[in-house]
């Protein structure tokens, strides 16, 4: 599943906007202003609609304790006993579990030991 990060459907969104814009008559703010609110409704329900299609729900956060414990070559059943279940899962020339608040751990493909991390913010 490729993800899509708000910041692009905006402008996407902008695009598709953009050419009735571009008539020869200048719209009244008040046009503006409306175009501006359908705008932020469709970008809420953009971001509704991705969180629930990526699972993304409240979790109980881990202690930064835990990933304080995490070191490079470990497996990756050893990460997910410290940490639990990633919120999302990447793989490209590395594999990124992502966690909220930002953390994530990094893993080498072929080895699938950890490679880096980060832990989240709070």
């Amino acid at each position: 599943m490729r993800v899509i990060s708000i910041p692009s459907l905006v402008a996407i969104v902008a695009l598709v906007v953009a050419p009735s814009l571009a008539t020869a008559q200048q719209p009244d703010v008040s046009t503006l202003l409306a175009r501006i609110e359908q705008l932020e409704r469709t970008v809420r329900v953009l971001e509704q609609r991705i969180a629930a299609l990526e699972g993304v729900a409240p979790a109980t956060p881990v202690g930064l304790a835990n990933w304080r414990q995490i070191r490079q070559k470990m497996k990756m059943d050893e990460v997910r006993e410290l940490l639990g279940e990633p919120a999302r899962v990447d793989a490209s020339s590395l594999v990124v579990w992502w966690w909220y608040a930002g953390g994530r751990v990094d893993f080498d493909p072929g080895s699938q030991r950890v490679n880096g991390w980060h832990e989240p913010s709070r």
